[in-house]
């Protein structure tokens, strides 16, 4: 054991059970072996440091609206949809909220600024609804109504036949906006 401390080269290796592995005429020496190892147990601690140092994802806490039962996912960004309209690359990837007519059916899943504009057809006052063929059943009780709806908003993927001028993906909440279950501001007398 002290000839192991005092002449590590040798020893240390033979103890460890390591024998020179040879590589073409020549062979490795146990130097050459334990540098390897040590490079190896070097590079192996830098990746894990450096993933310890990561920042981990911000998450921001429920919130819960006022006079409502439902909690919000995720707190997003409250935007009309004019305002995607007129400045989509300013919420490109934002998690949005935003209000609107909702239709739901087969390449036709819009968010409306009004029932006119769907009742009208003007489309580029429509955002995609990006939901699966399967869901649109399920989300039917919903069409033909004003909700509020949470999600990533995206404006080069524009819906069915590129109509529409923009998308929310990535659906977070999806409530019917029932204005009368809000609080109104009484007048003071």
């Amino acid at each position: 054991m002290i000839l192991a401390i005092i002449n590590c080269n040798t020893a240390f290796p033979i103890a460890m059970g390591l024998k020179p592995i040879a590589i073409g005429k020549g062979r490795l020496s146990h130097r050459n072996i334990l540098m390897k190892r040590n490079i190896i147990y070097l590079l192996f601690l830098i990746c894990f440091f450096s993933a310890c140092n990561q920042q981990p994802k911000k998450q921001t806490a429920p919130v819960t609206l006022p006079n409502s039962d439902g909690v919000v996912l995720h707190k997003s960004k409250e935007v009309s949809i004019i305002s995607l309209i007129a400045n989509p690359d300013k919420y490109e990837g934002e998690e949005i909220r935003v209000i609107g007519y909702l239709h739901i059916e087969f390449e036709g899943n819009v968010l409306c600024l009004h029932k006119d504009d769907y009742d009208n057809a003007i489309s580029k006052n429509a955002i995609w609804v990006d939901v699966t063929r399967l869901a649109i059943d399920s989300l039917k009780k919903y069409s033909d109504h004003y909700v509020i709806i949470a999600g990533t908003f995206d404006s080069r993927m524009r819906g069915h036949m590129d109509m529409n001028s923009g998308s929310i993906k990535n659906i977070t909440r999806l409530d019917l906006w029932e204005p009368a279950k809000w609080r109104t501001v009484t007048e003071k007398k």
